[in-house]
């Protein structure tokens, strides 16, 4: 059973209006908002233990009245924002010495269009997809972002999702191209939407009804956790959510308000969570000025991580290794002394000649056991790795999965579902293939354990909600 969250107490950090919030794995994160007719930045670093955030200063740099920012990896960034009923982006990266931003001002994106509320969100694929609000009903579009250039290629026109009156929007997006998208109308009736990009382009599920209220925010993170926050009736609200690939739905927790103080008026919020369940929630409490707030929490996991081989690092933070290539390398789970920090593996898995003095291997075996049978998708492989060519994983010799590489610079995440599997042992075998650039870096491999499904305290709807209020 998912428990009820522990939140930290309410930390003032700036006064605004309208604020967007989001984090990464490394505990750096970026809020944007609105002061006034005024747009401002704030770079943080975050402190988990304590809950807390070492932000940098404040900074203005744009005009608006709406704003919502999404970050990836290695600290790039999209912004939207709405001003004089237009739409506007800007690609951006953190400089996390400085506690600063570089980015290149501002571009115009939707020219026939006026946006009065907007939101954006970003995969470490550079897919960005970014929502809106304008006086004829809800849009969406698909984009493709360069952070070296700072531009983004729109894939797509904005498309209608929903004709209609609506308050505001919000979306969220992992790393499988899963995405949700909640939204209020103007009766205060609270709706979601689960997508999936696919060929530069979305497919969504049904509009599902889940409560009242206003002010939606939504965050997910790798394993389909979802958690959303709204405003009702000046309180604040969360649900907890498990998402259902197959079915493009959500499992909802029960909406629970953890407003601190009743008499406070409330009047927006916003949330973002990292791949650890690591959870950060920002909201406005109304009065002269408005000020700005955050609260941390902790998402409970519910997925077994059955071996993990490496971590998640830049190219520049992987240990080169002095060695020779050989045609075959084994590992064994198990047998390492820290398979996360110092794995032993070759730093590259190449064809013969590429590198010099450099420990490498054409092929490496990993030799695995579980304890009991799967069932097919059960177990999922996260791999990433740096490189070019094609990359083959064979599991017990036949052909699980085959990728090309993106580049020798950029890391590619990979999801991989595992087959019906037995209790015993296992081989994987990762190989590649090409020519003279023919080689990967294995950055992690991680094996998780997805049979065991959330219990949620509740799963109500609509109109229960309706009667629970009144």
């Amino acid at each position: 059973m998912i428990k009820t969250l522990e939140w930290s107490s309410s930390t003032q950090y700036d006064t605004g209006t309208i604020s967007s919030f989001d984090l990464d794995e490394h505990g750096h994160c970026i809020d944007v908002h609105v002061g006034g007719t005024k747009l401002y930045y704030r770079v943080g670093k975050i402190n988990n233990d304590h809950k807390s955030i070492d932000f940098g200063k404040s900074t203005r740099y744009a005009g608006g009245t709406v704003t919502g920012i999404g970050l990836s990896k290695g600290g790039n960034f999209v912004e939207v924002h709405s001003s004089q009923d237009r739409l506007y982006s800007r690609v951006g990266k953190i400089n996390f010495k400085r506690r600063a931003i570089e980015w290149r001002h501002g571009r115009q994106y939707d020219k026939y269009g006026s946006g009065s509320y907007c939101d954006v969100a970003v995969d470490k694929q550079d897919s960005c997809l970014e929502v809106h609000v304008d006086n004829s009903g809800l849009y969406y579009r698909v984009g493709k972002v360069n952070y070296t250039a700072r531009t983004i290629a729109w894939v797509m026109e904005s498309t209608l999702f929903s004709k209609g009156q609506y308050k505001n929007c919000s979306v969220a997006l992992n790393e499988q191209g899963h995405c949700i998208l909640t939204f209020s109308d103007k009766r205060n009736r609270l709706f979601y939407s689960v997508g999936k990009i696919n060929n530069d382009s979305v497919k969504w599920g049904e509009n599902n009804a889940y409560d009242e209220g206003n002010l939606t925010s939504i965050a997910i993170d790798e394993e389909g956790h979802c958690i959303e926050t709204h405003v009702q009736n000046n309180r604040l609200y969360y649900c907890q959510g498990k998402l259902n690939n197959n079915n493009k739905s959500v499992n909802w927790s029960e909406s629970i308000q953890y407003s601190e103080n009743k008499k406070e008026n409330y009047i927006f919020t916003n949330v973002a969570l990292d791949s650890q369940g690591n959870c950060f929630q920002t909201h406005v409490i109304k009065g002269s000025p408005n000020n700005l707030y955050y609260r941390s929490t902790k998402i409970q996991a519910t997925t077994n991580t059955l071996w993990q081989i490496g971590k998640e690092m830049s190219k520049s933070e992987v240990e080169h290794k002095r060695g020779v290539w050989t045609k075959l390398h084994n590992y064994t789970v198990g047998m390492d002394d820290n398979p996360i920090e110092t794995p032993n593996l070759p730093y590259l898995i190449s064809v013969p000649d590429v590198q010099n003095n450099i420990f490498s291997a054409e092929s490496v075996k990993i030799y695995f056991t579980i304890d009991r049978d799967y069932e097919p998708d059960a177990l999922m492989l996260f791999y990433g790795y740096f490189g070019e060519e094609e990359n083959r994983i064979f599991l017990d010799g036949k052909l699980l999965f085959k990728d090309f590489g993106i580049s020798s610079e950029i890391i590619r995440h990979n999801r991989i579902p595992f087959p019906i599997i037995s209790a015993g042992e296992h081989i994987l075998n990762i190989t590649v293939v090409g020519k003279r650039k023919g080689y990967h870096i294995i950055n992690y491999l991680n094996l998780k354990d997805f049979s065991q499904e959330p219990e949620l305290s509740s799963n109500i709807g609509l109109y229960d909600v309706i009667m629970k209020c009144k």
